[in-house]
């Protein structure tokens, strides 16, 4: 038996979306380990495709690229994303480089990001774990 969760409202989604948001990149940490979750990560992209779908089915596909934001390694949120990433230095610091660019976009979901932006993630969370201890 499969379970399944349906969310077919845009604004219950919208809300969910929020507090994925919240729950990742909170300036305090809510609740322990969910900023570094791979399965939030991936919900929290999947409910940015959905609601993208939603924007065209509702008759403004000119806010569905809205979704996709980038990024940006000077604000606020990226600083949060680095800041999480680091809260385990033994953890990472186990990682190999790939494994640590592999690892990244669990902190970055669910913008959007280059391969340079990932590059530099690494280099700041391992500048942080190397002076964290």
């Amino acid at each position: 038996m499969t379970n399944k969760l349906e969310i077919t409202e845009y604004y219950e989604l919208l809300a969910l979306h929020r507090a994925l948001h919240v729950v990742r990149f909170a300036r305090t940490e809510l609740a322990p380990g969910l900023s570094g979750s791979p399965y939030l990560a991936d919900i929290a992209k999947r409910v940015v495709a959905v609601l993208r779908e939603m924007e065209i089915s509702r008759g403004k596909p000119e806010w569905a690229d809205n979704w996709l934001s980038q990024i940006d390694p000077d604000g606020e949120v990226w600083q949060i994303a680095v800041s999480n990433a680091a809260k385990n230095p033994g953890q990472w610091n186990q990682r190999t480089h790939q494994e640590k660019l592999s690892h990244a976009w669990i902190y970055l979901s669910p913008f959007v990001y280059t391969d340079e932006m990932v590059e530099q993630f690494v280099k700041q969370v391992d500048a942080q774990t190397s002076t964290a201890g």
